[in-house]
């Protein structure tokens, strides 16, 4: 005869899966619709190669003109899905529209209360995790690799060896062992500049029978907090440092305005970092979110920081072995207080860690400019990066 408590598990888990069809069908039907620039000139790449994001919005455009163009360029991000939280009050459908007219990135727009459980909706932190969940699980179905899963004040970059860098010492002793951190390590020596001729992409691809890409699915990356001081041109290391393509400023932009950072390698708070993720190798039933899981079911209660199990044990990463790293800038008060964030409170408590952090500039971020501008050309340039 069957047990109470097994019963109970049957019905709980009718009722999760039941939830969960319901909220694919929703957010199948919204995915129909919400590709922008429909019957725009495709780049042949753009179904096939490069980087693939999901990115959570609220009343971010000021930030997505540069982020879009930075990751285009340093990524190669070629698909892009932004999950709109439903109380945002802008959206960034002219941005992403300015995309898909170029046929060089395919974007679409969900609505991230179609993608999360009605009775869920109402915390920030779970209309965004369910968006990342069904974004990933969009990702699998259409046969993209690498993802990310990062916020529009963050910018990856390759995590070259430069000042400040804590593994310097322990490189020199690393040439001739055989440990896998010993090998990661060796690894970074072979990284190319931010935004020069080699993307995130290509490096990977070139790299694909090494470390860490052919035995990791998930890949962490170290986040370095960037403050608001700027730096006098003076403390530069060379005058061209900033020079930018004409009609530029380097206030224009985050990554090239903003280069004093807490020292790599440390870190008391606010420690965690994100991921790269090859969906292709990540299991169906490790991409569905907890909620709609039985007790004990494969996926665990995961978060931006580490959505999928193949991401367990990375929440916070080692600097020292990281091929990637993530800029996170900070937000200034004024722009906390305007987007109306449910979690503006702990923003404002990172504010007050972060705003005067000193150290010598690093400027990995900022060399994307002047490529990006040189590969599309000088009027599609000013009109990807023309402000919303």
């Amino acid at each position: 005869m069957m047990s109470r408590r097994h019963l109970i598990r049957i019905v709980f888990f009718g009722i999760s899966w039941l939830a969960f069809l319901q909220t694919m069908q929703r957010r199948s039907l919204l995915l129909s619709s919400s590709s922008l620039g429909t019957g725009a000139a495709k780049n042949s790449n753009t179904e096939k190669e490069g980087f693939s994001a999901c990115l959570f919005f609220k009343d971010d455009n000021e930030r997505l003109v540069e982020w879009i163009a930075y990751h285009f360029h340093v990524l190669d991000l070629r698909y892009l899905v932004v999950g709109v939280d439903y109380n945002s009050a802008t959206s960034p459908a002219d941005i992403l529209r300015r995309w898909n007219q170029t046929g060089r990135i395919q974007t679409y727009i969900w609505n991230t209360s179609d993608v999360t459980p009605v009775d869920k909706v109402d915390g920030l932190n779970n209309r965004q995790n369910h968006f990342d969940f069904a974004c990933l699980q969009e990702m699998k179905r259409v046969n993209r690799s690498w993802v990310t899963i990062i916020d529009t004040d963050e910018y990856i970059t390759f995590n070259r060896f430069s000042h400040g860098d804590p593994t310097l010492l322990e490189l020199n002793f690393s040439q001739y062992a055989t440990t896998t951190r010993d090998n990661l390590i060796r690894a970074r020596t072979r990284l190319p500049i931010t935004g020069g001729d080699t993307t995130a992409y290509s490096f990977i691809q070139q790299e694909s029978d090494n470390l860490p890409w052919a035995y990791q699915s998930c890949v962490p990356m170290f986040r370095l907090q960037f403050g608001l001081r700027e730096t006098p041109i003076s403390q530069l290391e060379r005058e061209d440092d900033l020079s930018l393509p004409a009609g530029h400023k380097t206030t224009d932009y985050y990554t090239t305005r903003y280069f004093q950072h807490r020292p790599k390698g440390s870190c008391n708070k606010n420690c965690k970092g994100k991921t790269m993720i090859d969906v292709s190798r990540i299991p169906d039933d490790h991409l569905i979110h907890s909620d709609y899981n039985p007790h004990g079911g494969a996926t665990t209660s995961c978060s931006p920081h580490n959505p999928v199990p193949e991401c367990n044990g990375t929440l916070v990463p080692d600097y020292a072995t990281s091929i990637f790293r993530v800029h996170h800038y900070l937000e200034s008060v004024d722009t906390v207080m305007s987007r109306n964030i449910q979690h503006g409170s702990s923003k404002m408590k990172k504010f007050n860690w972060y705003k005067g952090l000193q150290s010598e500039p690093e400027l990995e971020a900022s060399y994307w400019l002047k490529s990006f501008v040189a590969n599309v050309g000088e009027k599609e340039a000013r009109f990807l990066l023309s402000k919303p």
